[in-house]
């Protein structure tokens, strides 16, 4: 079975998200599905077992794309959800813990690396990540 946005006539380092991707198998399973049941022998059709044994695959893959759907809306709120604690940090002083190294002071700053990791930026110039926070406090 070939993914979608790979293979001869797709474009270098055109990559589509894993939502797409599982669509476009589930697409793909839907048609061999539905081509096996047109072009059956009509003399010997699947046996009872087997065409229930497919069908219980076909609601397998149903409930995969969707759990798959909910896990990837789930983690793109949960992202959202870290990025608006974060900023509401600012003018807050926060204790973090680097290793053995307390490090402490108001934020003034909050950062967005592309790799999903929040560094809050302290007075004085100081970078913590927003992981390693301990504490919060309003001084």
């Amino acid at each position: 079975m070939q993914i979608m946005g790979t293979g001869p006539g797709a474009s270098p380092g055109a990559q589509q998200s894993p939502s797409q991707t599982t669509l476009g198998d589930f697409q793909q399973f839907l048609k061999l599905f539905v081509s096996q049941l047109k072009y059956q022998d009509p003399l010997s059709p699947l046996g009872g077992d087997d065409f229930l044994a497919q069908t219980a695959q076909f609601s397998t893959v149903e409930q995969l794309v969707n759990l798959n759907t909910k896990a990837a809306s789930s983690a793109a709120e949960a992202a959202l959800y870290g990025r608006s604690t974060a900023a509401a940090l600012i003018g807050r002083t926060v204790h973090a813990s680097i290793g053995e190294l307390p490090v402490s002071g108001r934020v003034v700053q909050v950062a967005y690396a592309r790799d999903g990791t929040i560094v809050l930026g302290l007075e004085g110039g100081h970078t913590v990540a927003f992981s390693d926070v301990v504490s919060v406090s309003e001084l």
